[in-house]
């Protein structure tokens, strides 16, 4: 029950509130693909000369679109530029996708002069509600191995993710099934006394994969480093050198998809970075303000109830001189946020952007709340 739940939760409370709120899901979903504002990828991957080379340029593409769309690796748009190219291929079903889609922007002549291929391809971000409906699927099999006893209550909840509903149709919600991939990618590795440096190396691969898509992941390798640490040393009291080899191994994984990508077109993830930070470092911000105002967006739309419970319970944790076992996503994740909020990086949209941290906190409230003695030992249903 609790995974059908969840499955079908997210798709549902998704669509509907989606619906009550614009009037039509399916167009919203159409206008937010298509659309290139934001952070737009499917419009950039109509509008690059793929056959004359200019993605071997990244950064200078970065630095023509502009606004938000200077912030984007290639990774999001280059999938729909090959999913593009392989509808044109599929002349049939191209062709009636574009009959069915184009009733909904018929009189926008950028639109229409996409090749049949293009049109198809928005379907792939039109269906993003379906594919953030899998996340409750990483989310299990990872709750299982850190609060195995509370995990149906933990995927009960997901579908209920304010941010979920308000940033339906955009990539944002399908960052947390990457995230939850790459924890559990490191959970498998880590668990035994012999590490399983496959899957370390897969976890870094994930994490590569989803940087290739988006900067806004920058985080999750501090955060699953920090876990890392606190599991490896403080709890299991292992050898700081395990660690470390944990880290080269995941950082391995990591750089993977990018030395492909410098191999084939000279640019390293540096000198994007260079581009995106440039725009996005840019924007003034006064510090104190946000330094709240961060926290409040990312808590608001990421489930306010799971933080206070997950901190409050943490913070109860270090007054009682940490005579309980130390909650250790709970830790990483508070100080992960903490040098986030207090590193002034965000420019703002923390909700969003940051909005693949979400499972996690309900991972995180679950253990908590587990290890201040309060097992949630009702029925998983009753939990909902």
């Amino acid at each position: 029950f609790a995974l059908a739940w969840s499955i079908g939760g997210t798709l549902l409370i998704v669509l509907a509130a989606v619906a009550a709120r614009e009037g039509d899901a399916w167009f919203t979903l159409f206008a937010r693909t298509a659309s290139n504002l934001g952070t737009g990828p499917h419009w950039v991957a109509s509008h690059i000369d793929w056959e004359g080379g200019a993605w071997r340029d990244w950064s200078a593409q970065m630095a023509f679109f502009g606004g938000h769309l200077s912030n984007l690796p290639p990774g999001s748009i280059m999938w729909y530029a090959g999913l593009s190219a392989l509808f044109d291929q599929l002349t049939p079903m191209s062709s009636a996708a574009r009959a069915w889609l184009m009733p909904l922007q018929c009189q926008n002549f950028d639109l229409l002069a996409y090749t049949p291929g293009q049109w198809a391809s928005m379907l792939f971000g039109m269906a993003m509600p379906l594919w953030a409906a899998l996340t409750p699927l990483a989310l299990y099999a990872a709750a299982r191995r850190i609060v195995p006893d509370s995990a149906q209550a933990v995927i009960l909840w997901y579908p209920l993710i304010p941010g979920l509903s308000g940033f339906a149709g955009t990539w944002n919600t399908v960052y947390p099934l990457l995230a939850l991939l790459a924890l559990l990618a490191i959970l498998i590795g880590c668990r035994d006394q012999r590490l399983k440096l496959g899957w370390i190396g897969l976890s870094g691969l994930i994490t590569g994969i989803g940087l290739f898509i988006n900067f806004a992941l920058m985080p999750l390798p501090l955060l699953l480093g920090l876990w890392v640490l606190f599991n490896e040393v403080v709890i299991r009291r292992r050898m700081l050198a395990r660690a470390i080899a944990i880290g080269v191994t995941f950082a391995l994984g990591l750089a993977a998809v990018w030395i492909v990508f410098w191999l084939v077109s000279g640019e390293t993830p540096f000198d994007l970075l260079a581009t995106a930070m440039g725009f996005h470092l840019g924007l003034d911000r006064p510090y104190a303000f946000w330094v709240v105002m961060h926290t409040w967006d990312w808590l608001l739309w990421g489930g306010l109830a799971f933080g206070i419970v997950t901190f409050a319970l943490l913070a109860r944790w270090i007054v009682r001189g940490r005579a309980e076992p130390i909650p250790v996503l709970s830790a990483a994740l508070a100080l992960t946020m903490l040098i986030m909020v207090l590193s002034g990086s965000a420019r703002g949209e923390t909700g969003r952007v940051w909005l693949f941290f979400a499972p996690f906190l309900l991972i995180a409230a679950s253990e908590s709340w587990n290890n201040a003695g309060r097992p949630l030992a009702r029925p998983s249903w009753l939990w909902l």
